[in-house]
């Protein structure tokens, strides 16, 4: 599961999907619906429901600081979707929230239009004032790895590579 693409920011009551919902009908294709649901864990605010709404719109992912319920069946349908916890208790609705602010998910702070990437490894968000910049560091560091790799290949040792001090060996 990957994804990646800009973030379209709801910030959810607890407990309550109602600005998730709405953000549905804005989301643009490919954009990543990125909810902060304030890590509440306990009622899920994004379902397979929600998922099919997501697909039939484009949406390029779903990040939630939050629950989510219906995960195998999300997983079938082929949404890429992160959360914080699946439970499967569901939301209550009407309390509102805010679309296209400022967020906090998993303690990084997403704006609209950020960056957001992720893998089984997790999610990322880049600044978009910064794309440009964390875009050559990280070439930078695919190639750095690439070299390690070669070394390795050629019958260097990791420890030998960072200078790393000779442990004690007992025997």
């Amino acid at each position: 599961m990957a994804l990646c693409g800009q973030a379209r920011t709801v910030t959810c009551m607890v407990g309550d999907n109602s600005a998730a919902h709405y953000a549905i009908g804005l989301v643009k294709p490919g954009e990543i619906l990125v909810i902060d649901a304030g890590g509440y864990a306990d009622v899920a605010i994004w379902g397979g429901i929600m998922t099919h709404g997501a697909i039939a719109k484009r949406a390029g992912g779903v990040v939630i600081d939050g629950a989510m319920r219906d995960v195998a069946e999300i997983a079938e349908m082929g949404l890429p979707a992160f959360c914080a916890a699946h439970v499967p208790q569901g939301p209550h609705k009407g309390f509102g929230g805010v679309i296209d602010g400022v967020i906090s998910c998993g303690g990084a702070t997403v704006a609209p239009g950020d960056i957001v990437i992720g893998d089984d490894d997790g999610v990322a968000v880049v600044p978009l004032a910064r794309q440009a910049e964390l875009l050559a560091a990280s070439l930078k560091k695919i190639a750095d790895e690439e070299a390690t790799i070669a070394r390795i290949k050629a019958g260097e040792t990791t420890a030998r590579m960072m200078g790393l001090p000779e442990p004690e060996l007992l025997r």
